[in-house]
């Protein structure tokens, strides 16, 4: 029979009595719960999983753009190694090219200079011109003349020289002497001697000689003191 048709009403629970619930409803709240907790640590998860792959991002790009400036700095050291290097070639060249220059200047220095010693022994070696030469008055005219004696027994084909320092002039003759003969240079009006004139005689197989043109004419010039 009912309770409503007993009249017998469900009074307050009396303290520390159990308290019964719906065992269905129970369920469905723990399965709330566990899916608040899966959506939280889902949204955790998502969440980190972005932070880390933006932190990534930015480590990567500043990675690149170190690695980047680090190349440009050693593609510039490279760029400047390789100037160095061709200035140091180039340097290295032109010291080699000097240095061949100056030895060759310099062999050819001493080969002149031995050719010239050379040459000057040779004509030391030879023997002296018979040739005695004084300066004279002409038979005609102011100017004056060279007379040349040849005391040898051989014919001179002398190559004679006149330079006159003073005026930078120059004149040269090809004078024939026969053997203990005598012959004047100067008789002609191309050159008047002077004293200050040099005056150089050579002919092959003999020392060249050379003398000064003293002051007075009547002097015998010295043709000894420069051979």
């Amino acid at each position: 029979m009912g309770a409503r048709d007993s009249g017998i009403k469900a009074g307050p629970q009396p303290k520390g009595s159990a308290v019964l619930t719906d065992p269905a409803r129970g369920a469905g709240s723990r399965a709330s719960l566990r899916v608040a907790g899966i959506g939280a640590l889902l949204g955790l998860i998502v969440g980190g999983g972005a932070a880390y792959a933006a932190a990534s991002w930015y480590f990567n790009e500043q990675a690149a753009l170190i690695a980047q400036a680090a190349d440009m700095r050693v593609n510039a050291a490279n760029q400047r190694t390789q100037e160095v290097e061709g200035q140091y070639r180039e340097f290295v060249q032109q010291a080699d090219a000097q240095q061949r220059e100056i030895v060759a200047q310099a062999q050819e220095q001493e080969l002149a200079f031995l050719q010239r010693a050379n040459e000057r022994e040779r004509k030391l070696a030879q023997p002296d011109l018979p040739l005695r030469v004084w300066m004279r008055p002409p038979a005609l005219g102011p100017r004056m003349v060279a007379r040349m004696h040849n005391f040898g027994s051989k014919e001179l084909n002398l190559a004679v020289t006149a330079r006159r320092a003073s005026t930078q002039q120059q004149s040269e003759w090809q004078v024939v002497i026969p053997p203990n003969g005598t012959q004047d240079v100067g008789v002609d009006a191309s050159w008047s001697f002077a004293p200050g004139d040099d005056i150089e005689l050579s002919q092959n197989g003999f020392r060249p000689m050379s003398f000064h043109v003293r002051p007075r004419a009547s002097q015998q010039a010295d043709t000894t003191a420069r051979r």
